[in-house]
């Protein structure tokens, strides 16, 4: 590793990522309200146990990224919510740094390794994700560590992966699964490799992958079986397991020539536009919206990719390392389409669809070691045109992923997680509210996380919404309106739901009590 590229990762990584909390002086996503909620209980009343009722009941028992802002505000004296909002997007940004590491130890190859990073630094929509605060975003940097070690391998690494899996598994719950399955799967791979003659069967390549299954069994057992309610059901299992079969098939074929991965690609290439293309016509999964076409555009990082992808796993299997990497891709992209097509709904408390946007966060860097392998293959190629080539196919993926991304902050569209956005003006309305007890309070998601998750004020989705549309007469006693909800929509889970054109009218009829530039608060006409 150079310690020129490691600067320049962190710079970059951690100042991309905290572009939304310096901007706004707010934590970026919705779901920061009760991991801030709960570091203030852990300040306020430690020793206190993490079951308490104190706790909302549900983060508690993934309480790695609380217990890192309780101990941050407390060497800092920064507030529980300035703490989050810096803390876990810039921990977010040494995954990037580690990144670079498991780059440079499949490649054999700083600059490979290095423009691999660079590119997952800044592409999109990982980028809009891990910016934001949430436990996933905490934990991704212990789940590139776990990985690292894996292929490390070895009495130290093994050691180290002992406090590294049980933190991951008091982080965050889909992320050790998500190891669990990229671990398990290459493991499999390695030994189904070994019985043809080019891979490793050694019993240490399962003993990683074994400390993170006993911790995350002996976690739930001993301390979050109140919260295994997430965990799927044997129908479900059985089913993303065949998925992971079919993936793992699909691994051991492509690792097998490169005239298969020829036919790999078109597949690819007709796989990925096919879906994306049918995603703009069609639900894809139960809940899951119909795209808009422009984010097609946006979706241009992800999009442009599988060419140059490809010609990187021909270059990573030149050094004889593409097990690893292909392993991680196949396997997150075999739990993606589970989640779209494997009749996943139900498995989780969330919808396939969350489940599907979600693993996309984990196939992005996969794909970035390709691309920058993929990216130096062309460069390097003794064609006339290819360094051209390769360095403006590397000007367009940084210029689509950091577009993208400032989209996202600053349109803030309807399917761009408008909602991650939060501002002083939401804050002070909600402390407003607070303040006063108002009761029968109607709002969208945004509302809720504020007033119901944060502030403990008892918030309704639909009586918002159905009031709206004017699907009934009867006024809320309190609606709360933020000035994002005029072009976006009513925010109904991932994604705003459009209003009718003259919903502003209904507002009409209340009376204004509370405004300010981002929120205004009415009260029912007869009180």
């Amino acid at each position: 590793m150079k310690k020129s590229h490691v600067l320049v990762l962190i710079l970059a990584a951690a100042g991309i990522r905290l572009a939304p909390a310096l901007w706004t002086g707010m934590p970026y996503s919705t779901d920061a309200w009760p991991l801030i909620s709960n570091v203030e209980v852990l300040l306020e009343h430690s020793p206190v146990s993490l079951s308490s009722d104190l706790f909302g009941g549900y983060n508690n028992f993934w309480p790695g990224s609380q217990i890192f802002g309780t101990m941050l505000s407390e060497l800092t004296s920064l507030s529980p919510r300035t703490s989050l909002a810096i803390g876990v997007p810039l921990s977010s940004s040494f995954a990037v740094v580690i990144f670079y590491a498991i780059a440079e130890k499949l490649t054999e190859n700083t600059k490979i390794a290095f423009l691999s990073a660079l590119l997952m630094a800044v592409a999109f929509p990982l980028v809009h994700f891990r910016a934001s605060v949430t436990k996933e975003t905490f934990s991704v940097a212990l789940f590139m560590f776990l990985l690292l070690l894996y292929l490390k391998g070895g009495k130290k690494s093994l050691l180290l992966s002992v406090p590294v899996s049980v933190a991951l598994v008091a982080s965050h719950h889909f992320t050790s699964l998500i190891a669990l399955t990229v671990l398990g799967v290459a493991s499999a791979l390695f030994v189904l490799k070994g019985f043809l003659g080019s891979g490793d069967v050694r019993a240490a390549r399962f003993a990683v992958p074994a400390v993170l299954g006993s911790s995350f069994t002996v976690y739930y057992l001993s301390f979050a079986h109140e919260a295994a309610f997430f965990l799927p059901s044997l129908p479900h299992w059985v089913s993303a397991g065949g998925y992971l079969l079919v993936g793992l098939a699909a691994a051991l074929y492509l690792s097998s020539g490169k005239r298969r991965s020829v036919t790999a690609l078109i597949a690819l290439l007709i796989g990925v536009y096919g879906v994306a293309v049918a995603a703009t016509q069609v639900h894809l999964a139960q809940g899951a919206p119909v795209l808009t076409p422009d984010l097609l555009f946006y979706s241009s990082f992800l999009l442009l990719a599988p060419p140059a992808g490809v010609a990187g796993y021909w270059k990573l299997q030149e050094n004889g390392n593409s097990v690893f990497s292909l392993a991680w891709i196949v396997s997150i992209s075999a739990i993606i389409l589970y989640a779209l097509f494997g009749g996943s709904q139900g498995a989780f408390p969330v919808g396939g669809y969350v489940m599907a946007y979600r693993g996309l966060y984990f196939f992005v860097p996969p794909l970035c070691l390709f691309l920058g392998a993929g990216l130096m293959k062309i460069y390097r190629s003794e064609r006339s045109l290819s360094k051209p080539l390769a360095v403006g196919l590397l000007g367009a993926f940084v210029v689509a992923g950091l577009s993208a991304y400032y989209v996202s902050l600053t349109e803030s569209g309807r399917m761009l997680g408008y909602q991650a956005l939060n501002t002083k003006g939401e804050f002070e309305a909600s402390e407003w509210v607070s303040d006063r007890n108002l009761e029968g309070i109607a709002g969208d998601q945004k509302a809720l996380y504020l007033l119901t998750l944060y502030r403990g004020e008892n918030v309704n989705l639909r009586k918002g919404y159905e009031y709206l549309w004017g699907r009934t007469e009867k006024q809320p006693k309190v609606l709360y309106i933020h000035d994002q909800m005029y072009r976006h929509g009513y925010l109904l889970g991932l994604y705003g739901r459009k209003l009718p054109e003259k919903w502003g009218e209904r507002t009409r009829e209340m009376n204004l009590t509370y405004y300010n530039d981002y929120v205004k608060v009415f009260k029912r006409s007869s009180e």
